[in-house]
């Protein structure tokens, strides 16, 4: 069976510890049947883009073309379009801190009961670029400090 993604974070110290890490690491995996592609590894890289983001050095950053789609976002007409930014958002919204309660101004106008012709209102123009901004801030997400202790 085929590893299709491995991701290894240092967390050492020494140069000596690092090449030590990572050969343990390939020998766990041999030990339990997986191999990997030596064309699909990348070993010493300070960042990689995974799943939409960048992640490494500690941090998890949106990738630039994400934060320009964002930037460049339209002020919603409909009901759908709000559902389109509204969707966009949740995709990130673990890093936008009380991201569901900047966003409910907007996310009313996309109740069943509301019209598709929305009422767009100074309360959700702000929850817009407030939603916005945010998502736009760099770096959004840091990572945990590991340690050690060997």
């Amino acid at each position: 069976m085929q590893l299709p993604t491995l991701m290894m974070w240092p967390y050492f110290r020494i140069p000596e510890q690092k090449t030590w890490n990572i050969y343990k690491v390939f020998e766990r995996i041999r030990e339990v049947g997986l191999t990997v592609k030596a064309k699909k590894c990348q070993i010493g890289l300070n960042r990689v883009i995974y799943l939409g983001h960048q992640v490494g050095q500690g941090t998890i950053n949106s990738l630039q073309a994400k934060v320009d789609t964002i930037q460049k976002w339209p002020v919603p007409k409909s009901k759908k379009q709000v559902q389109s930014f509204l969707g966009l958002a949740r995709y990130f919204r673990r890093f936008v801190l009380q991201n569901s309660q900047i966003a409910t101004p907007l996310t009313d106008l996309t109740k069943k009961k509301q019209p598709n012709a929305i009422q767009w209102t100074e309360e959700c123009q702000k929850a817009f670029n407030q939603l916005k901004a945010t998502l736009m801030s760099d770096p959004v997400l840091r990572a945990q400090t590991l340690t050690n202790h060997s």
